[in-house]
């Protein structure tokens, strides 16, 4: 063996078995050692460990064994076969890591690592969450991380004292949160991921979130349906709400009876405006059911029964007539109407509801319409403020026709001065009817005065006057002027002759 050189040597049969032996140099003397011994009883140290080539292994993998520069595999039952890493000091600083690099890695730039930090990391704050104490990492430098299935399968997100609950992300990429374990892979992760159109909603730090309806608190509506034109509106903390008496259609506000707008609290600016576009379309349309029994209109009220109404009704004709009410202990009664036709109708002391007619039986224009009976006068009022006021109206006769009346206020109350009777008599100064186109004066009645030249032209028979010139009249004779006497005068159709 001494005469021939390694290279003449046949190659031997590997992998070895452990019984051949080498020559070595122990206490200055050859000795032979078996290969098997040379690391029995001692701890060896692989601090570097490198390889140019491969080794063929007899793991059942879908990979080419000539890429794998390195390999193992067992057949170990009922536990774990694994590769172990340990870094055994505990100080700041210290890490156990494994390092991936490609053909651009440098000592600072495109790795990946995947480690675990000693108990003692970092001393204080940790500088970034890869150097929490205890802390696991994974991360990427230089390089995009991806994590997941990439053949159809799930990826879970556990959590849990033991990794008994985990978040899911399915094959479609599908979210699903606190998901369930099945029996079986397949059974697994099928659950938790809400329905279409739902958001996700934390449960604060103490639960997990979960995908369900907005509530308010979070700054949804708390619905999952909205009635077609229904308007949503506050509930407090509940769910919103919606009803049938305010609706939008997209096109039409509409508010149904019995609803009410109204302003909290009175101030110059509660008000609310309708602006139209410039081509006379700003309006509100109150629209109600149809018939002189109802009335759509705007209620006006400082609370209790102080209210009154204004609004539209049809009118005995079928058309819509404008209408204002009072309200009473007795119920809402009639103020003014105006008719489709112009007809303005004024009631006073109304002691009975609307009729709903909105106009007036003659065809008038106004009308004022208020209480029958003699002491009940209805018609229009005259001031200038403090006493000076005077009033014109109507007030029934004996027999149950109207009389025109005028009265004056004397301070204290007020005072008849003229009444023209239904019959056509005027008394003044009383309320006696003379009869028919008859007059009746308490007190002396002042004609006009003339000179005998100055008389209007005779030719109306009965008209009567005074001259201040008269000269030498004698009754029912001709007229002369230029004298000095004051007579009366009438005219006969023809001529004015002294009276």
């Amino acid at each position: 063996m001494a005469d021939t050189k390694i290279s003449g040597l046949p190659a031997s049969t590997v992998p070895l078995a452990g019984t051949e032996v080498l020559p070595i140099v122990q206490s200055s003397t050859t000795k032979q050692v078996s290969v098997a011994n040379l690391t029995a009883g001692r701890a060896v140290d692989t601090l570097n460990l490198s390889t140019s080539g491969s080794t063929s292994t007899t793991p059942v993998l879908g990979f080419n064994a000539s890429n794998c520069n390195i390999a193992s595999g067992a057949t170990v039952s009922g536990s774990y076969l694994q590769n172990l890493l340990q870094n055994k000091s505990g100080t700041a600083g210290a890490s156990t890591n494994y390092v991936l690099s490609n053909d651009l890695g440098t000592d600072s730039t495109y790795y990946g690592e995947f480690g675990m930090n000693s108990s003692v990391f970092s001393a204080s704050t940790p500088a970034d969450y890869f150097s929490i104490n205890n802390g696991i990492y994974f991360s990427g430098h230089d390089g995009d991380v991806s994590y997941g299935s990439g053949n159809g399968f799930k990826t879970y997100l556990a959590w849990g004292t033991t990794g008994q609950s985990a978040h899911v992300i399915n094959a479609t990429g599908a979210l699903g949160f606190s998901t369930n374990l099945g029996t079986t892979p397949a059974l697994s992760g099928t659950t938790g991921f809400g329905t279409s159109g739902q958001a996700l909603i934390s449960a604060g730090s103490a639960a997990a979130p979960a995908w369900g309806t907005l509530g308010v608190a979070g700054g949804g509506t708390g619905l999952t349906t909205l009635t077609a034109n229904y308007i949503p509106y506050g509930n407090g903390t509940s769910a919103f709400q919606s009803t049938s008496s305010f609706t939008f259609n997209g096109t039409t506000l509409q508010i149904l009876a019995g609803s009410t707008i109204k302003a909290s609290t009175f101030s110059s600016t509660n008000t609310a405006t309708f602006s139209g576009n410039g081509l006379n379309t700003g309006r509100i349309q109150l629209s109600g059911a149809g018939g002189t029994s109802y009335s759509n209109g705007i209620q006006f009220s400082q609370g209790g029964s102080s209210e009154l109404w204004f609004g539209q009704v049809q009118d005995s004709s079928g058309y819509g007539a404008f209408y204002w009410q009072g309200y009473t202990v007795a119920g809402y009664r009639n103020r003014m109407s105006l008719s489709s036709t112009g007809q303005l109708s004024i009631v006073s002391q109304s002691t009975t509801a609307y009729t709903g007619t909105g106009a007036n039986a003659t065809g008038a224009t106004l009308l004022l319409n208020g209480v029958n009976g003699a002491t009940y006068i209805n018609g229009i009022e005259f001031s200038s403020g403090g006493s000076n006021e005077n009033y014109f109206g109507i007030v029934q006769e004996a027999g149950g026709s109207g009389a025109f009346v005028f009265q004056g206020y004397n301070g204290a109350a007020y005072i008849e001065r003229m009444r023209v009777f239904s019959t056509g008599g005027v008394s003044i100064g009383n309320t006696t009817d003379p009869g028919v186109k008859n007059l009746s004066v308490s007190g002396t009645v002042l004609t006009g005065g003339y000179t005998v030249a100055t008389l209007p032209t005779a030719g109306t028979v009965g008209r009567r006057a005074y001259v201040t010139d008269a000269l030498a009249p004698t009754y029912l004779g001709a007229l002369v002027g230029g004298g000095a006497v004051k007579c009366p005068v009438f005219d006969n159709g023809t001529a004015w002759v002294s009276a």
